[in-house]
């Protein structure tokens, strides 16, 4: 039996391709595995794609989330540039007691792009998941040359915090964008920009902001986004998937001219992930932890959705999947394995992530070589 297992990361505990291994090494006898590693738009797509053959990494000026200067590096294959802002903005590069939306810029996502842009890329793809950020790509405009200030004359957008303050974008010195190249956005939500589905008050207290604090930045993002219209001519407030990234989609939509699309669709052709489904007997995927959310277009619903397309029962196999989601089910999914239930704690869950999603794995595996039978 031919089994593709395409897996999400198990953020904080397994990458992508350490889930997929853990489960190809529960295989039984007379079952083989095609491993396809998958992330749809954050953390952990350059990892993803550097195990594949003509992708090469390049070092380049970056900066961090909170703006000091650092080494960064984006993946190039052919005239193809792969930047994922998660490793120069992400939450994983904010440090304890200072995680807030309000003190962080996506300042190394520019930089990247101004130099993919010099190493002559005529198709930039930047994946926009995963961050830390709540400044809609203003820190990643200024590294491109914008300049924002307030009444005063004095610099705006150094952070999240800031972005309200400002009055006048001026764009003179702003690095062109040729016209033979493209810009991506792939994103992992559809998220508006502002609202209460927007960035800020969807996004920006798992970043570390209070309720009122979102309020604030969701604020600024609406004044900033009247001044984008104002000023740039560019209606991004209400386009799906600008909210993503803290507003990142709608800032590389504003200063890049980029095209939101998603990231689910631009890493499974980059993989061949509906060959290796077609080729299979069966799909299993799964992520950290499958809520009701993952219906809405999460990486496993995807997979799921390619599966029923070629009429492939596909199993779901999670940290944690919620109440809701065992009682109601979802589209293409046969069944839902968890690797450590409500029973155990988050602590011993992540010490020993690998074990539980292993010894699940086995369960699940048998279950389908009995059905199999």
């Amino acid at each position: 039996m031919k089994i593709t297992i395409a897996m999400d990361s198990f953020k904080g505990t397994l990458s992508a391709r350490e889930s997929c291994e853990c489960i190809a090494d529960a295989l039984p006898d007379g079952f083989f595995a095609t491993l396809v590693p998958l992330s749809d738009g954050g953390e952990g797509i350059c990892d993803v794609l550097s195990a594949q053959s003509g992708f090469y990494y390049v070092n380049c000026p970056s900066a961090d989330v909170y703006g000091n200067a650092r080494t960064g590096r984006y993946l190039v294959s052919n005239d193809s540039a792969f930047i994922e802002s998660a490793l120069s903005c992400g939450i994983t590069q904010t440090v304890t007691g200072r995680q807030s939306p309000l003190i962080t810029t996506t300042c190394g996502v520019g930089l990247e792009i101004l130099h993919a842009l010099k190493n002559g890329c005529k198709s930039i793809y930047v994946f926009v998941g995963g961050t830390a950020v709540n400044d809609l790509g203003t820190g990643m405009a200024r590294a491109l040359g914008y300049r924002f200030t307030d009444a005063n004359g004095n610099e705006t957008c150094l952070s999240g915090g800031s972005v309200g303050d400002t009055a006048f974008i001026d764009a003179r010195n702003a690095v062109p964008i040729p016209t033979d190249v493209h810009i991506y956005a792939p994103t992992d939500v559809t998220n508006p920009l502002c609202g209460e589905n927007g960035a800020s008050m969807v996004y920006s207290m798992q970043k570390g902001a209070s309720r009122e604090e979102a309020v604030m930045l969701d604020d600024a993002l609406r004044h900033m986004a009247a001044l984008i219209k104002q000023t740039l001519k560019a209606n991004v407030s209400k386009i799906p998937g600008s909210g993503a990234g803290g507003g990142l989609g709608g800032g590389l939509i504003a200063f890049c001219g980029a095209s939101v699309t998603s990231g689910f669709d631009v890493i499974s052709k980059l993989l061949n992930l509906e060959k290796a489904i077609i080729e299979s007997d069966a799909v299993i995927t799964g992520e950290g932890k499958t809520d009701m959310q993952t219906a809405f277009g999460k990486l496993p619903a995807r997979v799921a959705q390619l599966a029923a397309k070629h009429g492939k029962p596909c199993y779901i196999i999670s940290g944690r999947v919620t109440e809701d989601v065992k009682a109601h089910g979802m589209p293409g999914v046969t069944a839902f394995y968890e690797a450590a239930g409500n029973s155990i704690a988050d602590a011993e869950a992540f010490s020993h992530a690998y074990t539980y999603l292993k010894k699940s794995a086995q369960r699940m595996l048998l279950d389908i070589k009995a059905e199999r039978k």
